[in-house]
């Protein structure tokens, strides 16, 4: 998934939150829907099917919606399937009507799917809040945001009556410390002991020897003390941020806010308020290294992007075709000159054979209207006035400078489509020498499809009846049945019936043979050899098969000639046999 797509799927799916939780825009969020959208929220009774009965749900809850102020979004994105898209989020949310109090954490997951026109849709929803506060006839948690309304206002009069309390007391880690080379310590609050992992400040003196150094990294120390004291030396205050140890030997990162005084013994002094910045750090260090990826991750694209062995062009049609990006190996493949390269093609179409620009430029104006992805094969014109082939794979998308262009990756396949143009004239040859010695055989071939009933033929001069080229192979038995001897009607149709065929087929014959008399167009009658042959089917499961008719005429011609010199042959041996039988009685006789 690319981050453009991952860009354009997650900016929608915040418009989409923004305009929900913070303009309480109902509508939009419903004009968003797919027909077929599964919603389920976070209550119990909150599911629905269907564009009308989710948008019902939405529209009885819109009264109570609480405008809410959205912060901290997070999303992951992933392609679930072309053009299908989950993105799951998760934001904070603060409530700010009148009289209300609530803040939460909100999660949602879409599954968006692009419509025909190419724009994202919801397919489906599924919004939680990880608390239970959420009733089950609630779309926003009424009763419980006005619950923690009233108890927050118990607890401001609580914490006001404790602040006068509070006022006598500095909280947290705060430090009085001399202004020497250790930074020793007067004074230090129990939060910053307590922050070092020590119980009393007792504990405290005796582990770091009363002073700052004795919990700063020895590594951090000396810039620390450098920081300060030139802060010093230009003022009165000074913010550092350094490292420290605690107890259990666990390192903290600590901001370290002071300033100078001169305490009530006439003593240079320094008070600091000192706070844990550990997670900011590991924060800051987290996205400093995905900076670091995301400047390696750029570098490598821009290398693939130089040296990938296929041609890269991003153009746009409006107001004019015109490139915006064109890759090294797009220049070769169109052998573009060096001097050329310098400025680049302005015209995305300059290399398209005249022959072809109608259907391009009307592919890629529908590809811009209507989104998705194309893959065609052109031939392209060079400078010497040859051609080559190319594959092209385009589609339309917003680059990373946020444009939406036209992304044309393109490969050149000339020696494999000659190669695969020279295959295909083989095969048209070898197609048409076997077509000729098969025709010369039999002078009708009927291609025929048993499931779908159909048949197309193939008639050489020489048979007896003339057919239709296609049509429906059942009728056609029936009509050719008419013409057979009714002698060998029966057998015909019982070989030849679509159903008869389909059961000796099932039953595993490969091969069906009869010779039958029909009459032909010339009124005679003739003498036909039919061959059915089943034919395997690497594509489906229909029956197919051929039947290959041959005119049996002059071969039962000579067949009834030798037929009648074997009869005459017999005749004379019996009239020999009959003579000889009659000289022997004579003889016997004398």
């Amino acid at each position: 998934m690319t981050p453009d797509l991952q860009r354009e799927v997650e900016s929608f799916a915040s418009t989409i939150l923004r305009r929900y939780f913070c303009d309480s825009d109902v509508e939009f969020l419903i004009s968003t829907f797919e027909s077929d959208i599964v919603w389920l929220g976070g209550g119990e009774a909150m599911q629905a099917e269907g564009a009308e009965e989710v948008a019902r749900f939405f529209r009885v809850g819109a009264e109570n919606m609480l405008t809410c102020r959205m912060w901290d979004e997070r999303y992951v994105t992933r392609e679930l399937a072309p053009g299908v898209y989950l993105c799951e989020g998760t934001s904070r949310l603060e409530s700010v009507a009148p009289g209300t109090a609530l803040t939460m954490l909100q999660r949602i997951t879409f599954v968006f799917r692009r419509d025909k026109h190419g724009a994202l849709k919801i397919v489906h929803i599924h919004n939680s809040m990880p608390f239970d506060a959420l009733k089950s006839d609630e779309l926003f948690p009424m009763t419980t945001a006005k619950e923690a309304f009233r108890r927050l206002q118990e607890q401001l009069s609580r914490q006001n009556r404790q602040i006068e309390l509070m006022l006598s007391q500095l909280p947290g880690g705060l430090m009085i410390c001399r202004s020497d080379e250790h930074f020793t310590t007067k004074w230090l609050s129990p939060g910053l002991y307590r922050l070092l992992g020590y119980k009393s400040p007792e504990e405290y003196g005796e582990a770091c020897s009363g002073c700052c150094r004795g919990f700063i990294l020895p590594e951090d120390y000396d810039l620390m003390w450098n920081q300060v004291t030139q802060a010093l030396a230009h003022g009165d205050s000074y913010s550092v941020e350094y490292r420290v140890r605690r107890k259990d030997g666990s390192v903290l990162w600590v901001m370290d806010i002071g300033q100078y005084f001169v305490d009530e013994d006439g003593e240079g002094a320094v008070t600091c308020l000192i706070t844990d910045i550990t997670k900011r750090m590991e924060r800051e260090q987290t996205i400093r290294i995905a900076h670091e990826e995301i400047a390696r991750q750029a570098a490598f694209l821009s290398q693939l992007y130089n040296t990938v062995p296929c041609g890269i062009v991003q153009f746009v049609l409006d107001p004019e075709p015109r490139i915006v990006s064109i890759n090294p190996q797009a220049l070769k493949i169109y052998d573009y000159s060096p001097e050329e390269a310098e400025t680049g093609p302005g015209d995305p179409f300059f290399r398209v054979m005249e022959a072809d620009m109608a259907w391009v430029r009307g592919l890629t104006d529908r590809l811009v209207r209507e989104g998705g992805r194309v893959v065609y094969e052109r031939r392209f014109r060079l400078e010497d006035g040859s051609s080559r082939w190319l594959n092209v794979i385009m589609e339309h998308l917003v680059n990373a400078d946020g444009i939406q262009v036209v992304q044309a990756l393109f490969t050149d396949i000339t020696e494999k489509k000659k190669s695969q143009l020279e295959h295909e004239r083989e095969q048209l040859r070898k197609q048409r020498s076997l077509q000729a010695a098969v025709c010369s055989a039999y002078p009708l071939i009927i291609h025929f499809n048993l499931t779908r009933n159909s048949y197309e033929s193939f008639s050489a001069r020489g048979y007896v009846a003339e057919l239709l080229p296609q049509g429906n192979y059942a009728e056609l038995m029936k009509r050719s049945a008419q013409y057979v001897d009714p002698a060998y009607q029966e057998d015909f149709l019982r070989s030849f019936a679509p159903e008869e065929m389909e059961r000796r087929f099932a039953a595993g014959e490969q091969e069906i043979y009869q010779e039958y008399r029909r009459l032909g167009d010339d009124g005679a009658w003739h003498w036909v050899a039919a061959q059915c042959i089943r034919v395997d089917n690497p594509d489906g499961a229909d029956i197919l098969g051929i039947m290959m008719l041959k005119v049996l005429d002059e071969q039962q011609a000579e067949k009834k000639r030798q037929e009648q010199l074997m009869r005459d042959a017999l005749a004379a041996a019996q009239a020999a046999n009959r003579a000889k039988s009659d000289f022997l009685s004579r003889m016997s006789h004398d």
